[in-house]
C-alpha cells in the first residue's frame, strides 16, 4: 500500500508542476503550436516551457508578430 501511495504522489507532483511560458501574441503562439512547440491548446496564451527550452532558432519573419514576450525561455 505504501508503494502505491508513493507512486501516486510522484505522478501527481510531476503533473501539477508543469511549467508554462506566457505567449501573449496570438500569431507567435500560433506559430509555436503549428510547429510542435505549444501545449496542444491553441489560443490560450501559453506553451509548455519544456517544449521550447531547447529551441535555438526560430524563423518568424513575415508572421505579423508584434510581441515576443516569452522568448526569454528559449535557449
Amino acid at each position: 500500500m505504501k508503494y502505491i501511495l508513493i507512486i501516486g504522489c510522484f505522478i501527481y507532483s510531476t503533473s501539477v508542476f508543469a511549467q508554462y511560458t506566457a505567449i501573449p501574441d496570438p500569431n507567435f503562439e500560433n506559430y509555436l503550436e503549428q510547429n510542435g512547440m505549444g501545449d496542444g491548446v491553441p489560443n490560450n496564451g501559453q506553451v509548455l516551457t519544456a517544449n521550447i527550452n531547447t529551441v535555438t532558432e526560430l524563423l518568424v519573419n513575415s508572421l505579423n508578430i508584434s510581441d515576443l514576450t516569452g522568448i526569454e525561455d528559449f535557449v
